[in-house]
C-alpha cells in the first residue's frame, strides 16, 4: 500500500456514491427539464455574478477618479463644515467596503443617486432619454436589417463579387474593432462637430 493513501471504508464508499449521484442529477437535468429551460436558468445563474461584478468594477472605478467627491460636488469656494456634511450624507467617511455594500443597496432598491448636471434623480433623467434611445435603437436595428440582408442576396447572387467582398471585409473589420471603441471614436467626432459650431 502507497504512503499517504487513506484506505478506510468511509471514503471509499463515499467517493463512488457522491458521484453516482452528481451523474444522476446531469442525467435528469439532461432528460427532464426542456432546453429553453436550461438555457434560461444557465444564463440567469452567469448573470448574476456577472451583475456583482459590474456593480464592483464600476464602484472601484468611480472611487479611483482622484479628488475628493464631496469637494468636486461644491466646488473650491465650499467652507470645510459643507465638504464634511456632504462627505456625511454621501457616506464617504465610511469604509469601503460599507460604502460598496449601500451602492449595491441603493442600486438593488433601484435608487441610482442623483445627477451631477441636472440636480434630478439619475432615473428620473433615464426615463427622460428613454423615449429618444428607443427611438435610435428600432432605426438601428431597422437599417441593419435592411442593409444586412440586402448585402446577403447580392453576395449570394454573385459569390466573389464586389459585395461578397464588401460583406466579408466589414465583417472582418467589425469582428477586430470592439463596439464601445467605435462609439468612443463616433461620440467623440460628434463632439468635436458640435463644439466647432
Amino acid at each position: 500500500m502507497a504512503a499517504g493513501i487513506s484506505t478506510s471504508s468511509s471514503s471509499r464508499e463515499f467517493t463512488p456514491g457522491f458521484w453516482m449521484v452528481l451523474r444522476r442529477l446531469y442525467t435528469l437535468w439532461l432528460t427532464a427539464v426542456p432546453r429553453f429551460l436550461r438555457i434560461i436558468i444557465s444564463r440567469f445563474l452567469v448573470f448574476v455574478p456577472q451583475l456583482c461584478g459590474v456593480l464592483f468594477i464600476t464602484f472601484i472605478l468611480i472611487r479611483l477618479l482622484p479628488g475628493d467627491p464631496a469637494l468636486t460636488l461644491l466646488g473650491n469656494l465650499a467652507t470645510p463644515e459643507a465638504i464634511a456634511a456632504l462627505r456625511e450624507r454621501l457616506g464617504l467617511n465610511q469604509s469601503i467596503l460599507d460604502q460598496f455594500v449601500l451602492y449595491a443597496q441603493n442600486v438593488a432598491h433601484g435608487d441610482l443617486g442623483t445627477s451631477i448636471l441636472t440636480s434630478n434623480p439619475v432615473t428620473v433623467d433615464l426615463w427622460e432619454r428613454a423615449p429618444a434611445t428607443f427611438e435610435l435603437i428600432l432605426y438601428a436595428l431597422l437599417s441593419t436589417i435592411t442593409v444586412g440582408l440586402l448585402m446577403a442576396a447580392l453576395a449570394v447572387l454573385r459569390p466573389r463579387g464586389f459585395f461578397d467582398r464588401v460583406g466579408q471585409l466589414y465583417g472582418l473589420v467589425a469582428g477586430a474593432i470592439p463596439d464601445f471603441w467605435g462609439s468612443v471614436d463616433r461620440a467623440s467626432k460628434a463632439w468635436r462637430d458640435r463644439r466647432q459650431d
